[in-house]
């Protein structure tokens, strides 16, 4: 159980992070189409951390 609050403490804490980064850079996402764009670089960016980097054991 322990693991299940780090984890929701670590994405807690990592929503805020974006939003910080995304309250700071407003003018930058000033149209609905670049922040599409930039929070599906964001997913697709953890999907592939993920499939390559904490569940690919089998290199190893």
């Amino acid at each position: 159980m322990d693991k299940t609050n780090e984890a929701l403490e670590e994405t807690g804490t990592k929503t805020e992070v974006l939003k910080k980064f995304l309250d700071k850079r407003e003018a930058f996402f000033d149209r609905p189409e670049k922040l599409v764009c930039f929070l599906l670089g964001v997913l697709f960016g953890k999907i592939e951390s993920i499939h390559f980097g904490v569940f690919n054991t089998h290199h190893l």
